[in-house]
């Protein structure tokens, strides 16, 4: 057994290899849609999906071997569950819409400390074990799905690696809340890949389509393109896809989606292209340190209504329509609907769906860098796709796009943004509260003004609207929460 796995790692690390080398060297041949083929190799994928498993731990390695809260999931979500009965918990509508995905593992973290099975002090590798398990679903689509696309030697190490290293993506990373974006992310590779054939698999895929609604709205936006999809294919599976993923944005538009006093704030087309074309077209293959100096002289443009900044919008917007033109010519390797599902997000995100920030943070791609997460990745996956699909003078010209992209992403991957590297010790928290129940415990990601309230009282939370926002609902509620996110000024 153990000569077995030693001869399967020297195979990866063989495979690995040459597929660095084919960036530089491989030529192909174009695909066009033919019989799909199967092309998975079990020992293979369950290897490289373990690989695929580490580098998601050591990109926040402290995560794992210390434990923590991420804002929001902490003190918001697991406080109101420690506080609030089953019922109200779960099916709690948060900033706007229903967050499922992180009110049932907080509210399941919390009933299993309360019976006793888990103690507070390892609460959090419960939040985080969850949130890791639904990080690895996009790669099992990828390693177990069948596309002609996928066959070629080296794209599927190629996607997971796009993913693992996206650059400036640590707020997606092990945690509760943002299960939300892993969801959207397997919605899109599902639009990608064959429609399977094996009954359990279909259904597996079906129940992630229901999901990812039920966690947040983004995934809303792909129901379009399933429904488009499912009519240039003239396929009747297509469209019973696009049924479950309608059924669980039905639910979530006409139950729970609501208006929010922080969002809504939409952006002009001049100023939304500029936007998205920073965040996901710049800073990813430039890297922090140049795309801070250009979004610096976008930013100062822009505040000036100067010449530049009309002719970078201008630019910004041919850009995508070459992109949109490059997606239908490349949809049948399904590059087309990766590029459709990135633009579609980012241009309901950026154009409206950000919460509200000011011009400065727009161009930062480190400033809510969780709506850059999808998009990018899209992107780059697409990159990939038509490259490893391509003919030589196409790889002529993408292979140094995908070696900037590398680079970026494992300078990023290498030194992670601070606010989300490390923080406030967990276990020490825990102590502390236990010599005082009214001591509130510091999470990760916020300053500590901003705490999670576990004491022996609760708390009604006032109906929200901007007028109530107020530093003195308890921080669970979603209008001290309205408070903090807007910096209101505080009572003297």
């Amino acid at each position: 057994m153990a000569k077995e796995v030693f001869v399967c790692l020297c195979n990866v690390k063989q495979y690995y290899k040459e597929m660095l080398l084919s960036l530089f060297w491989e030529e192909r041949e174009f695909w066009e849609m033919e019989e799909c083929i199967s092309c998975n190799d079990n020992k293979k994928n369950i290897i490289i999906l373990v690989l695929f498993s580490v580098f998601i731990i050591l990109r926040l390695p402290n995560v794992v071997f210390h434990g923590r809260f991420l804002a929001e999931e902490g003190v918001v979500f697991f406080a109101y569950a420690w506080h609030f009965p089953t019922w109200a918990a779960i099916w709690r509508s948060f900033a706007g819409y229903l967050n499922l995905g992180a009110n049932a593992f907080t509210f399941l973290d919390v009933s299993l400390i309360k019976a006793g099975w888990v103690s507070l002090e390892n609460a959090p590798y419960v939040t985080t074990a969850a949130a890791f398990l639904f990080q690895i679903q996009p790669a099992i689509i990828i390693l177990w799905g069948e596309a002609n696309w996928l066959c070629s030697k080296y794209i599927k190490p190629a996607l997971l690696f796009v993913i693992a290293f996206c650059p400036f993506s640590e707020e997606v990373w092990l945690n509760v809340m943002h299960i939300q974006y892993q969801l959207i992310l397997c919605c899109g590779l599902i639009l990608a890949v064959n429609v399977p054939k094996n009954i359990f698999v279909w259904f597996y895929q079906a129940l992630l389509l229901v999901s990812a609604p039920l966690c947040g709205p983004g995934a809303i936006v792909l129901g379009p393109l399933f429904l488009l999809r499912s009519i240039v294919d003239r396929s009747a599976s297509r469209f019973y896809q696009t049924v479950f993923l309608g059924l669980g944005s039905v639910i979530q538009l006409s139950c729970f989606f609501s208006s929010s006093v922080v969002r809504g704030h939409f952006l002009n087309p001049l100023t939304l292209s500029s936007v998205i074309f920073v965040r996901t077209g710049i800073y990813p293959f430039l890297g922090s340190a140049i795309s801070k100096k250009i979004s610096y002289f976008v930013l100062q443009s822009y505040n000036a209504n100067g010449l530049f900044w009309n002719f970078f919008s201008l630019i910004s917007i041919f850009c995508f329509l070459f992109l949109s033109c490059i997606a239908w010519r490349y949809r049948q390797i399904s590059a087309g609907w990766l590029i459709f599902s990135g633009l579609s997000l980012a241009l309901v995100s950026f154009g409206g769906g950000m919460i509200a920030s000011d011009a400065s943070a727009w161009f930062d791609a480190r400033n809510g860098e969780r709506y850059n997460f999808i998009p990018v990745v899209f992107f780059e996956m697409a990159l990939f796709v038509v490259m490893f699909n391509s003919v030589g003078e196409y790889r002529f010209f993408l292979k140094p796009l995908c070696i900037l992209m590398l680079l970026v992403g494992v300078s990023s991957y290498i030194k992670p943004i601070g606010i989300e590297k490390t923080g406030p010790d967990w276990k020490q928290q825990v102590q502390l509260w236990r010599n005082d129940h009214r001591h509130p415990l510091e999470v990760w990601g916020w300053p500590a003004s901003w705490a999670m309230d576990l004491s022996d009282t609760t708390q009604s939370c006032t109906t929200v609207s901007l007028k109530a926002a107020s530093y003195e609902d308890p921080t669970y509620c979603e209008n001290n929460w309205i408070a903090h996110v807007l910096a209101l000024p505080r009572l003297k």
